[in-house]
């Protein structure tokens, strides 16, 4: 409270809190517009019915690994974070280590959360972290990020899983996103313990976006898995690019610094290629050029100039943990994750319900979906989805942290 009084005390403060009312305003009346407006041809009692999500008959976990969520600034003020570690313990089945994450202590109750998830209570870990994503504020240096400063400043704290979780026998992490339910018996155990070589992909995706070249186009950081030691160096770099604040998400920050790499190896690549020729290979370069050399003499120094014509590892080359083998970069049917699609029947591990989608269907849509898990986080009748008229305070613009206390958006509306 005397924060508030302090803000509202000072003549900027009364300006910038002129500025947010003006646009929660507009904000609030475009979303209840683009809610107005969706798509209502779409049958929420197609294709997936109202049969129940069935929980798991047996409960396991993976030695030396957690999962990690993270309920930081805004994320706080709604009740998704428990949801989602209760989605995981009932239906999928996982009774490991799991750690949430957050910088409001007062707003989530540990006891309750482990109460309907089923938990074992020491395997429940409550973390706050000294740093603050509450306070709203304006990214005038960076305009595209603009009131969203808090938000980006707050996915850097995925690259510091490890810092937060310093348990030396976690050694594994699986980080996901709170607006994630788990669907099916022993998938994240799948998740967390699946996936290639640490040595050659230091950080494992749900997915990630290739074209038909096999080149990399992005990635999807909502849920990913990492390694204390083989990500170490990944993560550091990862971390350095957010922290620029240049970036508007995590995806587009790491894309960044693995282009880099990737500009950067093309040059090395070439230049051994050139070096493999003068000793008499025939190498294809990165660029799809072909450098040969037919006075060879000495083959040791023939065989070193292969290996070293070899293309340069990318340290940033991201992982993909698949259910399975397909050479159809289209082919979605082996995600772990993936977005709802309520006109879907495919049912993922992990079914993934951001603010987007709740947009797209519609309050009521998506409800009728989550109804099918009987969630005991929800029991009081709330809704999954924020209200439209609630929804714009959480991108982490608005500063919520002044309030001496801490609003569940879907207990409000």
């Amino acid at each position: 409270m005397k924060n508030l009084r302090s803000f509202l005390g000072n003549p900027n403060g009364k300006m910038c809190l002129i500025i947010i009312t003006a646009l929660s305003v507009f904000i609030i009346l475009s979303s209840i517009y683009s809610v107005n407006n969706i798509d209502e041809n779409i049958n929420p009692n197609s294709p997936m019915g109202n049969r129940p999500i069935p929980e798991a008959r047996n409960r396991s976990h993976i030695e030396g690994a957690g999962f990690a969520f993270l309920a930081l600034g805004a994320q706080a003020n709604q009740m998704n974070c428990p949801a989602a570690i209760e989605s995981l313990a009932r239906f999928s089945g996982w009774n490991g280590d799991v750690y949430l994450i957050t910088d409001q202590q007062y707003c989530f109750n540990p006891d309750e959360i482990v109460r309907h998830s089923g938990l074992p209570p020491e395997k429940f870990h409550y973390v706050v972290t000294d740093e603050n994503f509450n306070q709203g504020g304006y990214d005038f240096e960076h305009p595209k990020i603009g009131f969203r400063m808090a938000r980006v400043r707050s996915l850097n704290m995925k690259t510091k899983l490890f810092e937060l979780i310093n348990d030396p026998k976690i050694h594994t992490i699986a980080y996901v996103d709170c607006d994630i339910l788990f669907t099916q018996p022993q998938c994240a155990q799948e998740f967390v313990s699946t996936g290639p070589s640490w040595e050659d992909f230091p950080i494992r995706f749900s997915h990630v976006f290739r074209n038909r070249q096999g080149e990399l186009e992005d990635i999807h950081a909502g849920s990913f898995v990492i390694h204390r030691e083989h990500s170490k160096q990944a993560l550091k770099m990862w971390h350095d690019q957010i922290a620029l604040g240049t970036d508007e998400g995590d995806n587009d920050a790491y894309m960044r610094v693995y282009q880099t790499f990737e500009t950067d190896h093309r040059t090395e690549n070439k230049a051994a290629a050139g070096a493999a020729a003068g000793a008499g290979a025939t190498v294809a370069t990165t660029e799809g050029d072909s450098i040969s050399h037919s006075n060879a003499h000495d083959s040791n120094s023939l065989i070193q100039a292969q290996v070293h014509a070899k293309k340069v590892h990318n340290p940033m080359e991201p992982g993909e943990i698949s259910r399975g083998i397909s050479t159809d970069y289209t082919d979605q049917r082996n995600w772990f994750e993936k977005f709802i699609e309520l006109e879907n029947n495919h049912e993922f591990c992990m079914q993934h319900i951001p603010k987007a989608r709740c947009a797209r269907y519609g309050r009521k849509k998506i409800q009728h979906y989550v109804d099918r898990f009987h969630l005991k986080t929800y029991a009081g009748g709330h809704m999954y989805c924020t209200s439209a008229f609630l929804r714009s305070f959480l991108y982490g613009w608005a500063p919520l942290g002044y309030l001496p206390f801490c609003p569940k958006m879907e207990q409000i509306l």
